[in-house]
């Protein structure tokens, strides 16, 4: 058996693994440990200033504690308000686009100015918040231990992610750019095609949606503070990604589902926002938007009727990355669909009984077959023999048809248990290999159980060390306070029967002296009467 053994007394209140003292070390040196445990009293006297500590200590983590949460609730809320601020500003720009494109006699101006006035105080806002978002997620990483407490922006790489949102979030309708125009020759009509600069900023405005993305993925259960304990405790952290990935596998139809929807949605105003200018010219009527939704799912499907198709440069840019968008969302639904006609374990027994069942009737069928048509053989070759020796020629013909017949069916039965046999055999694969599965999740089980187990006997150990050595120190104590007890009492018992024997000796001397004084006296009397 291994006893632990405490080194120092000092972290008695606190202990860590304890150290093993096994039976194969040096003799002496257990002896050594051990009258150094039973021997000594434990420092635990000074209760007061160990508490103390104990106390500052605690104190200290739980102010790490609250500064990570208190960091981490306001970079939820500065999530929260980005989100809020690129709504808006989509909403706008998508109103300003519509307003500005029939304001032909300039009878909407003054509303035209509002709305960029709006985007440019929306831009700004969002701005100020990418860079004050990094640099609350920077002290939030210093409370988490993620990165060093002289790390910096720069030091961590932050710097051009902060950069590039805050371009991102520029990127917006603004009023210095009303006047502002972009030529495109398209050579397939011959004609020039006039984008107005906050036209094309308006379609660049969905590139702000990843915010609205990113609060919904860092503030579910997967980005919690919970969650963000357990990832560190395996290596790894409760990001974004690992939000995403969470989600998806746990939701999968659903968020596959609202991510083609949203993507298709945004795309179609893009294209239509690039190829309305040139609907006059082709006849292909993207003013619509029924028609741009149109052409982005046929291309996010790679399906390409041809019907209707991009024709300036930026459709076409666009309509290549939608293609591509296209097949990475397809491959995403082939793989949920066939994670989902997958059959769990009860379904797949129920089916590995069926098929055996279904093998074992129609090998029933197979058989019987088989044995109708010997025995069909049989009686004609005695009816050629007994009765139809006229008919030679057409018995002989039936005899080998049913001769083949027989053949036919045996060769079917025997092809039949062929195929049941090899299902067997991968049946018993499969029982096994799901058998094998499942005793390793039951040994790793058994295993986290023993781990909380053996917790709990070290920590209860620990605390009966503690006992011992204060039972120790106690019993020590008692027996000294014994000892000495016992000794005044044997030296008041000593001079108790000192004082009573000089008592016994002073009063015999002063009996002998009265009988002597008593027989002087009398003699003297003796004397007087003679």
């Amino acid at each position: 058996m291994k006893i632990p053994i405490f080194k120092d007394e000092d972290n008695l209140l606190s202990p860590k693994e304890p150290e093993l003292l096994s039976p194969h070390n040096d003799l002496k040196e257990a002896r050594k440990l051990n009258e150094s445990i039973f021997n000594r009293a434990p420092t635990l006297n000074d209760k007061n200033d160990k508490g103390n500590i104990l106390k500052n200590l605690g104190d200290d983590k739980c102010h790490d504690i609250g500064k990570s949460n208190e960091y981490f609730s306001k970079i939820k809320t500065i999530e929260y308000c980005s989100s809020f601020l690129t709504i808006a500003n989509i909403w706008n720009c998508m109103i300003l686009y519509e307003t500005d494109y029939i304001n032909e006699d300039g009878q909407y101006d003054k509303y035209i100015d509002t709305q960029l006035n709006l985007s440019t105080a929306f831009s700004l806002m969002l701005f100020f918040l990418v860079n004050f978002r990094y640099w609350v997620e920077l002290k939030w990483k210093k409370t988490k231990n993620f990165v060093t407490q002289e790390a910096t922006l720069w030091t961590t790489g932050s710097v051009k992610w902060m950069i590039a949102e805050g371009i991102i979030s520029i990127v917006s309708p603004h009023g210095i750019f009303k006047e502002w125009e972009f030529v495109e020759n398209n050579l397939d009509y011959e004609t020039k095609i006039y984008y107005p600069v906050n036209h094309l900023l308006c379609s660049f405005i969905f590139f702000k949606s990843y915010a609205i993305m990113r609060t919904l993925f860092l503030t579910n259960k997967y980005s919690m503070p919970r969650s963000q304990r357990v990832c560190a405790m395996t290596g790894t952290y409760a990001n974004v990604e690992f939000s995403i990935k969470g989600t998806f596998k746990e939701y999968p139809n659903t968020s596959l589902a609202i991510t083609t929807l949203i993507s298709a949605l945004m795309c179609a105003q893009m294209l239509r926002i690039y190829e309305r200018p040139l609907s006059a010219v082709s006849g292909q009527r993207f003013d619509k938007y029924a028609t741009s939704i149109w052409n982005i799912i046929v291309t996010m499907s790679t399906v390409g009727y041809g019907d209707v198709y991009p024709k300036t440069i930026f459709g076409r840019i666009l309509g290549a990355f939608v293609c591509i968008w296209g097949v990475v969302v397809e491959s995403m639904m082939v793989v949920t669909l066939s994670e989902g006609l997958e059959l769990t374990t009860p379904q797949r027994n129920s089916y590995t009984l069926l098929q055996r069942l279904f093998y074992r009737d129609d090998l029933q069928m197979r058989a019987v077959r088989a044995l109708r048509s010997i025995f069909l053989h049989k009686k004609k070759i005695k009816a050629k023999n007994l009765l139809y020796k006229t008919k030679r020629i057409n018995l002989k013909k039936k005899s080998l048809k049913l001769e083949m017949t027989f053949k036919r069916q045996m060769y079917k039965f025997k092809k039949k248990e062929s195929e049941m046999r090899k299902f067997n055999m991968a049946t018993e694969i499969t029982y096994l290999y799901n058998k094998i599965y499942n005793l390793q999740e039951e040994f790793e089980k058994i295993w986290k159980t023993d781990k909380e187990v053996r917790q709990i006997q070290n920590e209860s150990m620990n605390k009966l060390q503690v006992y011992f050595n204060k039972k120790a120190s106690d019993d020590m104590k008692n027996k000294f306070n014994y000892t000495y007890k016992q000794k005044e009492m044997r030296m008041t018992g000593q001079s108790f029967f000192e004082s009573q024997l000089q008592t016994s000796l002073h009063s015999n001397s002063k009996d002998v002296e009265e009988d002597k004084e008593a027989e002087y006296m009398n003699s003297v009397h003796g004397q007087k009467l003679l």
